[in-house]
């Protein structure tokens, strides 16, 4: 029988190009004739025949707390023989009950909330109580991020895990690019493309950006829209599906992220896998990714080459990625950690 497991507050299924969504949409394609999955997500899905999605069966979280801890409960057909896999800070509380009553649980942790500027300092100071209790009290705590996992040790004497994000290895790579650069990601503050845009500019590079806007950020939005109309260097292309995005990749000779914060980056581990040259911003969880051939920024103060010099593809991002971004490198960890109850 195959065990059953849920995985737990991402934002939608199939994924738009966040991380958290990609990198389970991409496990859950390559291993659901292993496991039997269910996914609860957060926002709303489209109306399909039987809450069937490629195969998964997917339902929309209920609203409120008690709500969501009574509809996964009623869910579990076989305590045993479930794994609930919860991703997101703020499903560490869910995640903790859920350990406690005696299920098998697994707590993602894609990034800690406690040191964002945006948020009150207040609120700050719970998520890292939180982030303290989750490591110490769900039954298997896993860190997408090195730079995350290696601050908790000091909290904590119990056994936790480091899984980074992985993709798949790209079959066909395009020795021949012609097009310069490209950003694939959601389009949000944090993703700082405002600078981007204005770099590419200063610097004369012609940069095509995918991704869907974060319509929450409304004041963000319209800028970001309102640059791209006058910028004759970079162009908006619209949001790519899923098996879109290597083809896509490949007409590119490098790809750029110049993000302020990341955990474990999936758009640049996707384009590491298809070879292309990295431009990516000075922080750790770009660091932590490993890639060989990148050039890295000041978060702050984007500097991108004048020429490209770029005329091939770069064998050791497709090596670094095959021993260890892949995505049979994440299914092997994970694996573990599920078959580990």
């Amino acid at each position: 029988m195959k065990k059953q497991i849920f995985r737990i507050g991402i934002k939608n299924f199939p994924a738009a190009h966040g991380g958290v969504e990609a990198a389970t949409y991409n496990f859950v394609q390559a291993t659901k004739d292993l496991y039997d999955f269910t996914i609860f997500t957060v926002w709303d899905n489209p109306t399909v025949e039987n809450n069937v999605i490629d195969g998964v069966k997917v339902f929309q979280l209920a609203k409120g707390w008690i709500a969501r801890f009574k509809q996964i409960r009623a869910a579990v057909v076989d305590k045993k023989n479930t794994v609930l896999h919860f991703h997101m800070e703020i499903f560490i509380p869910l995640a903790i009950i859920f350990s406690l009553l005696g299920y098998n649980v697994v707590s993602s942790i894609h990034g800690r909330s406690h040191k964002n500027i945006k948020i009150n300092w207040l609120v700050r100071k719970f998520i890292w109580l939180t982030d303290i209790l989750g490591v110490n009290f769900v039954r298997r705590t896993i860190y997408v991020s090195k730079y995350d996992y290696d601050h908790m040790r000091k909290y904590t004497l119990r056994k936790y895990y480091l899984i980074p994000n992985g993709s798949k290895e790209c079959a066909s790579i395009n020795e021949n690019p012609q097009k310069d650069m490209v950003f694939i990601g959601r389009i949000s503050i944090q993703k700082n493309l405002e600078a981007l845009i204005k770099a590419a500019e200063k610097y004369d590079r012609q940069i095509d950006i995918y991704g869907p806007f974060d319509e929450r950020e409304v004041e963000h939005t319209a800028r970001i829209k309102s640059l791209l109309e006058k910028s004759p260097n970079a162009h908006y292309c619209g949001v790519l599906k899923p098996e879109e995005i290597y083809e896509t990749l490949g007409n590119y000779k490098c790809a750029v992220n110049p993000s302020k914060c990341e955990a474990s980056p999936n758009a640049v581990i996707e384009a590491g896998a298809c070879g292309l040259f990295l431009y990516l911003s000075d922080i750790p969880g770009h660091r932590n990714v490993g890639y060989p051939d990148v050039c890295y920024f000041d978060k702050d103060k984007i500097q991108l080459p004048v020429e490209d010099e770029i005329q091939h593809r770069s064998t050791r991002n497709v090596e670094h990625h095959r021993s260890n971004l892949s995505l049979a490198c994440q299914i092997s960890r994970y694996e573990d950690v599920y078959e580990s109850f």
